[in-house]
């Protein structure tokens, strides 16, 4: 047998005729760590502080070697032989991913000897492999400590482990010979403490319930180390390092079921096992446990294929069932979080299942719940500390799928049908009532009148009412979709009515064709020729701006102009002339065009609507400039300016400024046309300071891209590419990808020194 550390140490330093002092001050660590690791009472320390001391000896290759190898066997034998090490639960072969987070582990338990001993935590929702990972990371951080003890906290259980149990089976697993442990916490504290300390022990405690349950475990000092795991954050824990684990990347639920499952089970065909393992991890929402017990239920049945494991999660009211192989099951990993919730988070969490696949904030929890904001916001924290929810941006919450299943459960479980429906409803109806207002916001009429919509949000300006529009488009969305399938055909009117002005602000959401498709249903179901007329137009503008389709958008509008004749309706029948002018002008007709405008106009005079005159006259001047003649489109330009300015507050602030943003970037360009560049910069400015009130992410695109043109010309390149690649973030902001490559051509035109691809910049 090897000799052991200590003596070994003592040998070679009275060799050397050193005392403790003066060993300790050449190797550069205390005269006390050198008389614990001589005296036995640290047996395996940790490698650079044997490696300082093989320093300050001057030590040989081989005594060097000698001295290593007497430390690593240190660590595994602990004090008096193996009784230090208590086993680990049994690792896990097929580990995947987790990378990082085991890199996190590893650094956060390094720490100076002397200094507090360093914890980590792992926490995070059930199901994602917490005792997994901490297991992982101390079978790999092992040869780093002379001892290791696990403890299962069991705090999720009914009866979870005291403090005083666990210090008595911490006590009794590093030192026998302390017989029975104390009675009194505070007494098996201070015996625990004094038993490790200045001892390389790792303690891993595991589902830890709270604070209370392991703040009296932690040692004090290193090199002394802790890893917890806990559903919750443990927030009332100072200086910890806190990892929080997430569902697995799909490329790693993808390389853990090929690791669990043998890939003939996938079948033959190369892209269709591709396709199966794929599907099956999306099944389980990359959740390691839910993965693990699919490809457990796939490994052990020979007569089953992927195909029928997948077919039976496809069900979703069946997935949280299949996902139970023998001990293994996703339904009683989750219950416990859920029977820790009170009565009013339990009735929060269920609720959350009616509510799509979508992050989610406080006003619409509130509503949910049936309580105040503040009050949803605590029950939202107290949710998402038992790791039941999970934080997404904006301080904004999301539900994973398999949580929302059995949120589903529970509903169904828990709460009648009537109540679900009631519930259910008003939620719809709350929230359509919210997009009433705040699309009604961008309206003349309406801009400056206050907003109903209570205590849970806040629409005092057009910003507000963006922010919430836009953050909460799921939502609404979803409700507008129930509402229309209900056949509530006036709610659905009156929705798709209040959007009309700000989907011309937000054109790159994707679902505005649905939205005025659903009102012209809507429309033709109440037999309303005015209505029909109206969101017969707005689908013509759908399909026109936001699906670049000009011949749908042409047949539309020409079904809208007919209705309206014969409604005797001229407003639209007006608007509708536009929109085919518009659409004509889009394929390049120009003549017919100029003709329709030329009929929308008086009626849209005679109808006595201003916003609609002053929209055609701009539109005339587009139509100007593409027929070559800029000076003429600048003289209707200014001509639209006037008329916005004689207007007045009638108009409608954010009417005016989006109108006068557009005739800007339409004059700009005519001057481009002219080469008169020093006045498209001044014009392009101007449009592009206005859109700090009125955004518009259109006309901003295009008002970066004619100034960057003009600034090209002028020979001022760091400012052209300064406007492209602004204008390249915005096109990627909202989506527009179209652009974004366009925008992207000219950027590499102007890094060539090219002469350009020639785009419009209108275009």
């Amino acid at each position: 047998m090897s000799e052991p550390l200590g003596p070994l140490v003592r040998r070679f330093r009275l060799a050397r005729d050193l005392t403790l002092e003066a060993l300790a001050a050449r190797s550069g660590i205390s005269d006390r760590t050198v008389s614990d690791i001589e005296r036995g009472a640290s047996l395996g320390p940790q490698r650079r502080t044997v490696e300082l001391i093989a320093d300050g000896l001057a030590l040989g290759e081989d005594e060097r070697e000698a001295l290593l190898a007497a430390a690593r066997a240190g660590r595994h034998r602990g004090p008096d032989g193996p009784r230090g090490r208590a086993p680990l639960p049994r690792g896990i072969a097929d580990f995947t991913g987790r990378e990082t987070e085991l890199a996190r582990l590893a650094e956060g338990l390094r720490a100076p000897e002397g200094g507090p001993a360093p914890v980590a935590l792992v926490h995070g929702p059930p199901g994602l492999g917490k005792t997994a990972l901490a297991v992982r990371a101390a079978s790999l951080l092992g040869d780093s400590f002379e001892t290791c003890v696990f403890v299962d906290l069991r705090g999720f259980d009914a009866t979870p482990v005291t403090p005083l149990q666990a210090l008595t089976r911490l006590i009794s697993t590093v030192d026998p010979s302390v017989g029975r442990v104390p009675h009194r916490e505070a007494d098996a504290v201070d015996i625990w403490q004094e038993l490790i300390a200045h001892r390389q022990v790792l303690v891993v405690l595991d589902n830890a319930a709270n604070e209370s349950q392991v703040r009296a475990l932690l040692p004090r000092l290193a090199p002394a180390a802790a890893i917890l795991t806990s559903r919750r954050p443990l927030a009332g824990l100072e200086s910890i390092v806190r990892v929080l684990l997430v569902r697995l990347r799909p490329s790693e639920s993808v390389e853990l079921l090929r690791r669990i499952v043998p890939l003939r089970r996938f079948g033959d065909d190369g892209r269709l096992r591709d396709d199966a393992i794929d599907r099956l991890a999306a099944l389980c929402d990359h959740v390691p446990l839910a993965l693990r017990i699919a490809g457990n239920r796939l490994a052990s049945r020979e007569a089953w294929s992927a195909r029928d494991l997948i077919d039976r999660l496809a069900v979703e009211d069946r997935r949280i069932d299949g996902l139970r192989a023998g001990d293994l099951d996703l339904r009683a990993t989750i219950a416990p979080s859920y029977e820790q919730l009170s009565p009013p988070a339990r009735r929060v969490f269920r609720r959350l299942a009616l509510l799509p696949a979508a992050p989610f904030g406080d006003a619409v929890c509130a509503q949910l719940s049936e309580t105040s904001l503040l009050d949803a916001q605590d029950l939202l924290d107290e949710i998402s500390d038992l790791g039941l929810l999970q934080g997404a941006a904006q301080g904004r919450f999301e539900l994973h799928d398999l949580l929302r299943l059995f949120a589903r459960e529970r509903l169904v479980a828990e709460e009648d049908e009537a109540a679900r429906e009631r519930v259910a409803l008003a939620l719809r109806h709350w929230l359509l009532h919210v997009t009433i207002q705040a699309g009604r916001r961008f309206e003349p009429e309406y801009e400056n009148a206050p907003a109903d919509v209570g205590d849970l949000v806040r629409l005092e300006t057009p910003g507000s009412a963006h922010a919430w529009l836009e953050t909460e488009a799921d939502h609404w969305f979803a409700a507008f979709q129930a509402s229309a399938w209900a056949g509530e055909h006036r709610l659905v009117a009156e929705v798709a009515e209040s959007l009309h002005w700000f989907s011309d602000r937000w054109t790159h959401w994707g679902h505005w064709h649905e939205v005025y498709a659903a009102g012209v249903a809507a429309a033709r179901a109440l037999s309303d020729d005015d209505l029909l007329a109206t969101q017969l137009g707005y689908l013509a503008w759908a399909e026109l701006v936001t699906r670049a389709d000009p011949d749908t958008a042409l047949l539309l509008a020409g079904e809208a102009r007919e209705v309206a004749a014969r409604a005797g309706n001229p407003r639209q029948e007006g608007w509708a002339c536009f929109y085919e002018s518009w659409a004509h002008l889009t394929t390049g007709s120009l003549d017919q065009a100029w003709s329709a405008a030329e009929r929308s106009a008086p009626l849209l005079e005679a109808a006595g609507d201003r916003e609609g005159v002053i929209t055609v006259r701009h539109h005339t001047a587009e139509i100007l400039q593409d027929l070559g003649r800029p000076e003429e489109s600048m003289a209707q330009g200014q001509l639209v300016l006037e008329l916005v300015d004689r207007a007045g507050p009638e108009l409608g602030h954010q009417v005016a400024g989006v109108t006068r943003i557009g005739v800007l970037v339409n004059i700009a360009t005519s001057l481009a046309l002219l080469g008169r560049h020093e006045e498209v910069v001044l014009r392009a400015s101007q449009s592009i300071t206005l859109q700090q009130e009125y955004p518009s992410a259109i006309l901003h695109v295009r008002a970066l891209r004619i100034r960057a043109r003009a600034s090209r010309e002028l020979g001022l390149t760091r400012e052209a590419e300064t406007d492209l690649r602004a204008a390249l973030d915005l096109c990627r902001d909202t989506g527009d990808a179209s652009r974004a490559d366009q925008v992207e051509a000219e950027l590499r035109s102007l890094r060539d020194g090219a002469a350009g691809d020639g785009t419009s910049p209108s275009a």
